[in-house]
Order: structure tokens, then sequence, then C-alpha cells
């Protein structure tokens, strides 16, 4: 995943999850080039970084470059 960035959700208090472009889906669940929004990230949050593997409660995402923030 690139461009991503994390949100919190409102709705759940510290609850976060991720939004960004999805590329090289193993399960083919997504075209290249996708934007998707991740299920709720259980990786600490402090761990999630360019580079890294960030999990959520379905899946593992390996990180590319973080979105600019304007």
């Amino acid at each position: 995943m690139h461009d991503w960035i994390i949100l919190p959700l409102a709705a759940y208090p510290g609850t976060y999850l991720l939004i960004g472009i999805v590329t090289n889906d193993r399960n083919n669940r997504f075209v290249d080039g996708r934007c998707i929004h991740t299920s709720a990230i259980v990786t600490p949050l402090e761990a999630i970084v360019e580079g890294s593997v960030a999990e959520t409660l379905n899946t593992r995402y390996l990180l590319g470059e973080e979105r600019e923030r304007n």
C-alpha cells in the first residue's frame, strides 16, 4: 500500500484504519492502483511507518510511501 494515511474512526475511540493505494494484491481482490480503506488496525500506531507491515483484523499490508500532508 502506498500514498497511505491513518484515520481515526470517530464512532469507535482508539480505533484506526488505513486509507491508501493498493498494488500487487496477492488475493486478487483489488485492481492495481485502487484506493481502499482497511478494517481496524491492530498494529501499534507507533510501529506503522514506511517499509513496515501493518496488520488489520483481516489482512497485512506492506507500507510504501506515506502520503504527504499539507
